[in-house]
């Protein structure tokens, strides 16, 4: 098959700095619906975790690389191709409070889009985990957004697949109990 080859060495590990990983898998319990825009390394991890995974992707030779190394790994994922545009829309097929976790992701400008789209879709006490926030203005927008909602940021280097060393960070942002 053409397109892009995903390495699978060892575990599965999406590209998010280790303390994210950490903090992520404490979150989440085996049976859990995430909703990830930006699919990959971590639409595998999310599955070994025994999470119903629901992956928003625009790449069509990623989105077929995913699909491919999901079937490799016995695992299923509700995977959605869609133009950048299109992205944050997927989360309004979805019922309100459906989500434990949504993780925006990728390198799409429609990023903050993702965030206003798929806030309501998160349960009660669950999480809105936005990777790279400090790209442009998605961290003001982020606040905006999710006014009300506690928010932690994580910082640290984080050395990527590729070896380029950056500052990185991801915030986590809970939904209040009641909003």
């Amino acid at each position: 098959m053409p397109g892009p080859v995903i390495p699978l060495i060892g575990k599965a590990t999406p590209a998010l700095h280790f303390l994210v990983q950490m903090a992520i898998e404490h979150i989440l319990h085996e049976g859990d619906k995430v909703l990830e825009f930006g699919s990959g390394h971590s639409t595998i991890w999310f599955a070994d975790l025994g999470c119903d995974v629901v992956s928003v992707e625009y790449d069509n030779d990623w989105y077929d690389a995913v699909r491919r190394w999901l079937y490799e790994c016995n695992h299923k994922a509700s995977q959605w191709l869609v133009s950048p545009e299109q992205m944050a829309g997927v989360a309004q097929t979805f019922k309100d409070e459906y989500f434990d976790l949504v993780l925006v992701d990728g390198y799409s400008t429609y990023r903050p889009d993702c965030v206003r789209e798929s806030k309501n879709k998160i349960k009660q006490l669950g999480w809105m985990v936005v990777d790279d926030i400090q790209v442009g203005t998605l961290s003001v927008q982020s606040d905006t957004i999710l006014q009300g909602w506690h928010r932690t940021d994580m910082r640290a280097l984080h050395i990527r697949k590729d070896g380029q060393v950056r500052m990185h960070q991801t915030d986590f942002f809970r939904k209040p109990k009641c909003i």
